[in-house]
């Protein structure tokens, strides 16, 4: 039998709200000071604020802090702010590269792989060169658009025409924080996760030379849809 429970008061829903999103920001600082293992309470964060599951007897097995606040005040029915490249319709992509100064003879071969939240760096770094993966901000601010929320949880950000996996924005949530060591860590890795974590993804050659990225693709991206967030709900 269910135990029996009552419901909450709406101020108490728009306080832990506030304070999600205060840890959120404070979370994001503290990936960007290095700490990338911050990704995985990012994402237990986003999910906590974003997602709603409701099982087949209509029961709430997951109900979103935003879909709580929406019952309360309509002002709360935003879209949401897409920094996505929009995914061509070819199957190699080569798209969001910044090359920096004094940096030549680098090959940047078309990729299977389509990473849509990613800006790609290539700078010089000691005796060599070093890949990395960036926040967009205000980057590339060109590719910006407001979609409802349904098609920004589930728009493709991540696509490898060769293997044939993809990943949305709540693939990318819920694995971080469902697989990853977020909320479970499992024995085992789903390959749709598997495909897309890995720094040596985007095979970045100076010569003969393969360029590391510094940083696991997926945790990167887990950083800009926070940043998405942020931005599309700040004003409210």
């Amino acid at each position: 039998m269910k135990p029996p429970s009552t419901n909450r008061d709406p101020q108490e829903v728009i306080d832990v709200f506030k304070y999600n999103m205060s840890m959120l920001r404070h979370l994001c600082d503290e990936f960007d000071g290095g700490r990338i293992e911050a990704a995985l309470w990012i994402a237990v964060i986003l999910r906590t604020i974003l997602h709603t599951n409701v099982k087949p007897n209509g029961e709430y097995s997951s109900h979103a802090i935003l879909d709580q606040l929406k019952e309360i005040d309509t002002k709360y029915n935003v879209d949401f702010l897409s920094t996505a490249f929009q995914r061509p319709a070819s199957k190699t992509f080569l798209q969001g590269w910044i090359i920096g100064d004094n940096v030549c003879g680098l090959n940047v071969p078309a990729s299977s792989v389509y990473t849509g939240l990613l800006i790609n760096t290539i700078n010089n770094w000691g005796n060599g060169y070093i890949a990395d993966v960036k926040i967009k901000s205000n980057a590339f601010s060109q590719v910006n658009r407001m979609l409802p929320f349904e098609q920004w949880w589930n728009e493709v950000v991540f696509c490898d025409t060769i293997a044939n996996q993809q990943m949305s924005r709540w693939d990318v949530i819920r694995m971080i924080a469902n697989k990853d060591g977020g909320a479970h860590f499992d024995p085992s890795v789903p390959i749709q996760y598997e495909t897309f974590r890995h720094p040596n993804l985007f095979k970045v050659y100076f010569g003969t030379t393969i360029i590391p990225f510094s940083k696991n693709p997926v945790y990167v991206s887990v950083r800009q849809i926070a940043w998405e967030v942020m931005e599309s709900l700040k004003n409210i």
